[in-house]
């Protein structure tokens, strides 16, 4: 199917119905959300639901959490001559490229067009939980009985980088740093880090990532960089995008599904270091190349209302 915007770089996605062979003739229906970067050969599908053919449930998705009832952890298939494998995973079934024959089937329907949007969080361990390995948690939560549950408590935390979930004991350990190797095994123990917008918004994955898009989180920009909700760069792309020539930050963030909170001209090319501030619609004589400030969709109204960001409209 062709792309929805196909000038480069994109990132979409798609809502799917996927029919899987789960095996012992048993079909599958999986109802979930099927994402691709472009360009580029990365996809991934996260699910909402699966139930089989009768429509009796066999696994569950709520908000990133998974309960599996006697379904494989991981479900094979090809499609378009392409070969993909979905694996159980925290948040998500994963789609990624295979060389091996599949022996299953994918049946695709029910396709609608929406981009991703929310906080984000990559799994350190599936199996271990950092336990003060990058220091004490600076908050306890109890009766926390999912990790979407324990999710939503970190994004209420500004300093939430990292997290504990231990299903056992239904506790959420909050954390300003993340660890490396996570060694504290009890049972339903998992650890994950809070990624910021760059990363949520799956700009960090495009190839002109660390190139024409810099983050400025890793350039050390002194002061409002990238959090988990504000994705701050250096930006000289947008004589690539649709909306040329306007050039804006505005324009390069709705490319990239965020919305413009501010913009500063650079001072020195591809640095992170601010010039005077702009606002979201100044093209500053054409140039294609600023430091855009861009929130996740979600957050955009609470920055603005608040009034804690640069340049804005």
């Amino acid at each position: 199917r062709p792309l929805l915007r196909p000038q480069p770089p994109f990132v979409g996605q798609y809502f799917i119905g996927l029919g899987l062979d789960v095996g012992g003739g048993q079909r599958a229906y999986v109802r979930g959300i099927a994402q691709w970067l472009y360009p580029g050969a990365t996809y991934r599908v996260s699910v909402s639901h699966l139930a089989d053919s009768a429509g009796q449930a066999l696994a569950i998705f709520v908000d990133g959490f998974e309960v599996w009832r006697g379904v494989p952890s991981t479900a094979e298939w090809g499609s378009g001559g392409a070969t993909f494998r979905a694996s159980k995973n925290w948040a998500e079934v994963r789609v990624e490229a295979l060389s091996a024959a599949p022996p299953a089937t994918v049946f695709v329907d029910n396709l609608a067009v929406h981009y991703w949007a929310g906080d984000a969080f990559e799994p350190i361990s599936l199996s271990a939980a950092c336990n003060g390995a990058a220091g004490a948690p600076f908050r306890t939560a109890t009766s926390i009985f999912s990790a979407a549950a324990c999710f939503a408590v970190c994004e209420e935390e500004a300093g939430c980088v990292a997290l504990d979930y231990l299903a056992g004991e239904a506790t959420c350990l909050l954390y300003a740093a993340a660890c490396e190797a996570p060694a504290h095994a009890p049972l339903g123990a998992s650890s994950f880090r809070h990624v910021d917008a760059c990363v949520a918004s799956r700009l960090n994955a495009l190839p002109v990532w660390g190139n024409t898009i810099r983050s400025c989180v890793e350039q050390g920009a002194a002061s409002d960089f990238s959090t988990a909700h504000v994705c701050e760069v250096f930006q000289a792309v947008n004589y690539l995008l649709p909306t040329t020539p306007m050039r804006t930050c505005a324009t390069f963030c709705q490319a990239y599904n965020m919305t413009c909170l501010g913009a500063f001209r650079d001072v020195a090319d591809g640095s992170c270091a601010r010039g005077p501030a702009l606002t979201c619609t100044d093209s500053d004589g054409l140039t294609e190349d600023h430091i855009c400030q861009c929130a996740l969709p979600e957050h955009a109204q609470a920055y603005t209302a608040a009034g804690v960001r640069g340049g804005g409209e």
